[in-house]
Formats: C-alpha cells, sequence, structure tokens
C-alpha cells in the first residue's frame, strides 16, 4: 500500500465521521447529555485527523516517500533498492538514503562507522554511479579492513576507503 493510498484513506475516514457525527446529532434528541455527547465526537474527530500523522501513516517528504520499500535489515536485493534510489528527486537525498543502507550493513556486522561520505552521479539512463565512498571510524578499535572491504564491494560494487578518526 503506497502512501497515496494512505491519504486517501485517512481523507476518506474523516468525511465518513463528519457526516456520521452530523446524522447522531440530528437523531438524538435535545437532553443534559448532548455536551457530553459533543464532547466525545469532538475528540473522536480531533483524534482521527491527527491520527495519520500521529502514527505515521502518511509521509508527505517527498525524498522519504520510498523509505516503505527499504527493509535496512535485510541487504541482499542491492538492484531492487538502486532502482528505488533512482526515483529520488535530489542527489543528496540519494546519498543520505545510500549512506543509511551501508550504515546498517556495517551494523550487521557489528562495525559502527562515526561518518559515512558517498559520491554519486546520475546519468542519462537514470543510473546510479557511485563515484567515491569513504567510511571513517573511531581510532582505536580496529577492525580488519580487508573484511569491510570485501563486504562491502560485494554488495555495492566499490572498494571504500577506511579512514580512522
Amino acid at each position: 500500500m503506497n502512501n497515496f493510498s494512505n491519504l486517501k484513506d485517512w481523507a476518506f475516514s474523516i468525511c465518513m465521521a463528519v457526516i456520521s457525527s452530523c446524522i447522531i446529532k440530528l437523531i438524538l434528541p435535545k437532553s443534559p447529555m448532548n455536551k457530553i455527547i459533543n464532547f466525545s465526537m469532538s475528540v473522536f474527530l480531533l483524534t482521527l485527523m491527527f491520527s495519520g500523522l500521529l502514527f505515521d501513516n502518511i509521509n508527505l517528504e517527498p525524498e522519504l516517500c520510498f523509505d516503505d520499500f527499504f527493509d535496512l535489515n535485510n541487504s541482499n536485493n542491492l538492484d531492487k533498492k538502486l532502482e528505488i534510489l533512482k526515483q529520488s528527486t535530489t542527489i543528496g537525498a540519494t546519498e543520505k538514503k545510500l549512506q543509511e543502507l551501508v550504515r546498517q550493513d556495517l551494523l550487521l556486522k557489528k562495525i559502527n562507522p562515526i561518518k559515512i561520505l558517498i559520491n554519486i552521479n546520475i546519468n542519462n539512463k537514470s543510473s546510479i554511479l557511485i563515484n567515491k565512498m569513504e567510511i571513517f571510524v573511531k581510532e582505536g578499535e580496529e577492525y580488519d579492513e580487508k573484511t569491510i572491504k570485501n563486504y562491502i564491494s560485494q554488495k555495492y560494487n566499490i572498494v571504500p576507503e577506511i579512514k580512522y578518526i
């Protein structure tokens, strides 16, 4: 289910709740309980209106609209992930998503990078080309550079530079 479908469902729910509330108000006779009923309907409508934002069902940020496609704990399907990254409108957003993907992959291998820098280009055919990748790790925490380089090069087809800070 995509974000626009969630938005449509959310708007439909609000409309149906407003119509239902109006019908209930018309049907109920005048009584001292009307204030309580009006208050409870108002709280229900407010909760429904904010539910789309509070529960993160609707994501209106364009560079984050493909977050749902990423399972960062399972990074085996690189082609699919890079295809989704192509949909990003800016190179910066794509680099940020790719950095997060690499970070999650390294964390799975018990490697905690301090910073990851990735330089990419998107060519005329909308292909992503990773020009350079730098992985910064804390000095004193000696990691096997060869293992890191092999792991990243197998997944992303680039040999990263490992730098200690």
